[in-house]
């Protein structure tokens, strides 16, 4: 039929549109229903990936992106699903592979929001914040009115430190989108260029050029009236005080007091945070007597803030040291003292002060401080606070003050009041309080120099266990996590005992200790300052299972460990315990690697909330980090446990990317805390700060050479003939510069007397000095340093074949320095077993079994070398060579052998020797069961003992088993 269309119906379009549209919607049903289901499909198994993610389960999610990728590679969900298949090898430690992936979708680019989520994950776990700038910068111009990757892009520039194009981008982002938090990113980016150029040496270029415009930039947004926030305020002050612009930050104080910037009420509210910030402009700016009243105002709110009253006396001096001057702080001290005390409970500020004001009098006018004066006045302190643990630490400065003949008189004083403890000073005193009193009167007789003779600490120790028995009932209430009244008795007993073990050798004093130290914890199981001597203590003793107990008891992580871990690190490596030391170099390079990885992300925070003032604080915290001393001992002591953990295989040096650089050791931040344990010695500040220097000094050099063995050692491994050639020398060196930081207990020149670096963090804690044993017994470097020469000269060889005499004449060095090997490690055996074969029987202590593991290190090292060589040199079966290079190559095996020889030698005798020492202990009883006499708790006491003697035991078997493991790897 034929169609006229012009006379159609709407009747006839309703009949024919089942006949139409019907079959349109089913074609259509065919082709795009699939697609929507396989979009689906797709996006299910893709949260089923980012499910595992956020539940830890990485490999799984590694799996189950593999899975989608067959499938939708070419999709957004197959690009998201790549790159978390990135971020779950990371987790799986697959970095290289990782790696590959990273750099494939930055080259790729244009990629969907969960995409670049996942890869901004990915290169922030790798520290790869270039290519986080990359990614977003490469997206911002396809997008360039995204406020949100505008964003991500200023944050990625923040990682990266790239300030001048954090403030360009920062005010471009304020002129397209109006947001204020935008301008102050922009003003916070100048100021920390200013800062940059400060660091690099460009003050004069900051302070004409930076810091000006961040202050006209600041000023516009005072007159646009966006500067309306507390943090506006203090970046404000943070741009005048780098200027030095004192008048200008204090005028902008007062501005604020007087509602100009917020009507409702001041930015910085008037209290103690605005009345500091005006003082220091007050002492800046010269303006001494508003300064010394406003201090004045201060004390009065808050008469214990001893800070205050350090500030008002040190303006005293810059004002001018006149009588009448302090006859003025005088009078001001007593009527703060007297109002205090009229108020209520005593506060320690006004008597503190009163003493420090008689000490800086006596300086600064040159008259003489009454000693007798300055006397009746510490005691009146310990009369008044004495039951306060801080009361030693308050009177230890003033004490030190007096001359050594005041001290005497002062250790008979407080004797005196010590037998009046409970009688005449405070009967209506809780008993708890009195045994504090008691005890502060012995610590301050110790810092006098009191109990000098061995029978005065014997009797003092006898007088500190009956008390403690005494006053342990008094603490029956307190909960388990509380310290008991009865600790300090027992701490100082530990300490004597240790002590007079330090200066006589006398070994069943320091079993004691351990009974006394093992009673406390008992019903003490949180006091810290217990557990930290009982580590030092059972390490002294060698014994390194119940040092690591106590150690763990203590929970050190995170930043302690930068700070405290140092006390059981700095030894544990040689006594033997290597899967705990192994774990705690993994948790520490942990912490600095994720510390290191996740601060910039502080950094963005700060930005993001606005608090300015917080990017400084956590960028200096980031560099005494990434430069600490403790961080870089760790990374190189955890190399060399490798080598001796595992002697029966080839040593494969790990990634020695984390190891300092000579150039940057001398740089490197001492963190470590030294005054963290309890100390009631007799030194002054000038003290600590030089043996706090020497310490840091002997570790820089410890590490130094430490550094320099593991690169030698690597290069070995590497063929590295580079690296190699003046290796020897460059070791020699730093031990020669590590051997001049060796120190003795008190400065003495006796032979006997032990080479150590001591730290001040308590009677017992002398912190020796690893070179010290070297010194000791006379060891050296020679045999690793000739070894590294012998590897050079082999590495050489083998590129430069050579025949007959001529092949002969060039293995010459490398037969001399195999000799030097053999006769070095020889005679450091023999040393070493001399001075400990009259050990069988009696207590191989913490000297001895480091002893041992130092002579077995100086074997292992050059055996590594000569076997490494060894492998180097074998060729895999069936492989044909030139008749020169076979003959080099056998000539090259042959002096190989010959330095194996060499080192199996002393290697086998040292395996002997320990082997026979290891079974010691049953004399060694005797020793403990003398000490056991000296306690009431005969449980404890032989508890104590097992674990120390089935501890050292241990230590010997664990270095017998490294001798039996490179003694096999030598005869192969």
């Amino acid at each position: 039929h034929t169609f006229h269309f012009h006379r159609l119906t709407l009747e006839d379009f309703i009949g024919w549109w089942p006949a139409v549209v019907g079959p349109a919607l089913v074609l259509w049903g065919a082709l795009a229903v699939p697609h929507v289901l396989d979009v689906m499909a797709a996006r299910k198994a893709l949260a089923e990936i980012y499910s595992a993610v956020e539940e830890d389960r990485f490999a799984n999610a590694v799996q189950l992106a593999n899975q989608l990728l067959k499938r939708w590679s070419v999709t957004e969900e197959g690009d998201t699903a790549l790159a978390l298949k990135a971020l779950g090898l990371i987790k799986t430690d697959k970095a290289p592979a990782a790696g590959v992936i990273i750099d494939e979708m930055v080259q790729k680019g244009n990629l969907n929001e969960g995409c670049l989520q996942a890869l901004t994950a990915c290169c922030r776990e790798l520290g790869r914040f270039e290519d986080i700038v990359t990614l977003y910068d490469a997206h911002l111009k396809l997008q360039p009115q995204n406020e949100e990757l505008a964003c991500s892009l200023f944050m990625a520039l923040v990682r990266t430190k790239q300030y001048k194009r954090q403030q360009q981008l920062a005010m471009s982002m304020y002129k397209n989108f109006g947001n204020s938090v935008h301008y102050y990113w922009a003003v916070m980016s100048a100021v920390m260029q200013a800062h940059d150029m400060m660091d690099s040496g460009n003050g004069a270029l900051a302070a004409k050029v930076m810091l000006p415009l961040a202050e006209r930039m600041v000023s516009k947004a005072k007159t646009d009236g966006i500067f309306t926030g507390p943090e506006h305020l203090r970046l404000n002050l943070l741009i005048l005080e780098l200027q030095e612009n004192w008048e200008g930050y204090l005028e902008l104080l007062n501005r604020d007091q007087k509602l100009e910037f917020r009507k409702e009420r001041p930015l910085v509210p008037d209290g103690i945070e605005r009345q500091r910030m005006v003082l220091r402009c007050f002492l800046q700016t010269g303006k001494f007597d508003e300064a010394s009243q406003l201090l004045k105002t201060l004390i009065m709110s808050d008469p214990d803030e001893w800070s205050n009253y350090l500030e008002l006396f040190g303006l005293a001096k810059t004002m001018g040291c006149t009588p009448e001057t302090y006859a003025d702080l005088e009078t001001f001290v007593d009527s703060t003292r007297v109002s205090v005390q009229e108020a209520g409970p005593a506060c320690r500020g006004p008597f503190l002060g009163r003493l420090e004001l008689m000490m800086r009098k006596a300086e600064l006018l040159g008259d003489s401080c009454s000693h007798a004066e300055l006397r009746h006045r510490v005691l009146e302190y310990t009369s008044i606070f004495g039951s306060k643990l801080c009361c030693f630490s308050d009177v230890k400065p003033f004490v030190l003050r007096l001359p050594p003949e005041e001290r005497i008189i002062f250790a008979t004083e407080i004797g005196k009041q010590q037998v009046e403890v409970g009688v005449s000073i405070a009967q209506d005193e809780p008993p708890q309080r009195i045994a504090q009193r008691w005890v502060l009167c012995t610590h301050l007789q110790w810092l006098c120099g009191s109990f000098k003779e061995p029978a005065e600490r014997s009797a003092l120790v006898d007088e500190l266990l009956t008390r403690f028995e005494k006053v342990l009932p008094l603490g029956a209430e307190l909960k388990p996590t509380e310290w008991q009244y009865a600790d300090q008795y027992a701490l100082t007993a530990a300490h004597v005992l240790t002590s007079m073990y330090l200066d006589s050798g006398d070994v069943s004093a320091l079993y004691r200790a351990a009974v006394v130290l093992d009673t406390a914890i008992a019903s003490s199981v949180s006091n810290m300052q217990l557990r930290l001597l009982a580590t030092r203590v059972f390490t002294l003793l060698g014994a390194t299972k119940p040092a690591w107990a106590h150690w763990e008891k203590c929970v050190i992580k995170q930043i302690q460990l930068d700070s405290v871990a140092y006390l059981m690190a700095d030894h544990s490596m040689y006594l033997g315990e290597y899967d705990k030391v192994e774990t705690m170099c993994a948790e520490t390079l942990y912490f600095f690697k994720a510390t290191n990885r996740e601060m910039p992300e502080f950094i963005v925070n700060a930005y993001r909330h606005g608090s300015f003032g917080k990017v400084q604080e956590f960028q200096q915290f980031q560099k005494r980090i990434k430069g600490s001393l403790q961080f870089a001992i760790v990374a190189c002591e955890a190399e060399h446990l490798l080598m001796l953990k595992d002697c029966g295989e080839a040593y494969i040096p790990q990634s020695l990317a984390h190891l300092p650089t000579d150039e940057l050791l001398d740089d490197l931040s001492d963190n470590r805390d030294t005054d963290v344990m309890d100390t009631w010695n007799p030194l002054d500040q000038a003290d600590y700060d030089r043996i706090r220097e020497e310490s840091r000094v002997a570790a820089v050099a410890w590490l130094r050479m430490r550094v320099l063995q593991v690169r030698g050692m690597s290069a070995v491994t590497q063929q590295s003939t580079e690296v190699l050639d003046g290796m020897s020398s460059r070791i020699q060196d730093a031990f020669k510069t590590g051997m001049r930081t060796v120190r003795t207990v008190g400065g003495g020149d006796h032979p006997d007397s032990l080479p150590r670096t001591v730290f001040p963090s308590g009677i017992h804690a002398s912190r020796e000095s690893l070179f010290g044993q070297y010194a000791r017994f006379g060891f050296d470097v020679t045999a690793l340093c000739s070894a590294l020469d012998i590897a050079r000269d082999v590495l050489q060889l083998i590129g430069a074949p050579r025949r007959g005499s001529e092949m002969e004449a060039a293995c010459g060095p490398s037969r001399k320095a195999t000799a030097v090997v053999g006769a070095t490690l020889t005679a450091a055996v023999d040393k070493a077993t001399t001075l400990l074969a009259d050990s069988s029987g009696q207590d191989v202590l913490q000297n001895d079994v480091e002893l041992l593991y130092i002579v077995a290190e100086l074997i292992v090292q050059p055996a590594q070398i000569v076997h490494r060589l060894r492998q180097d040199l074998s060729l895999p079966p069936g492989v044909k060579e030139k008749k020169e290079k076979r003959q080099t190559r056998s000539a090259l095996l042959v002096l190989l052998g010959e330095a194996a020889e060499a080192i199996r030698t002393p290697l086998t005798k040292l395996c002997d020797f320990v082997t026979t020492l290891a079974d010691f202990d049953v004399k060694g009883t005797e020793t403990v069961l003398k000490a056991m006499q000296c306690t009431t708790n005969e449980a404890v006491g032989h508890a104590t003992s097992a674990s120390v003697l089935e501890s050292r035991s241990y230590s010997l078997s664990t270095l017998t088993k490294t001798l039996q493991d490179m003694l096999a790897l030598v005869k192969e």
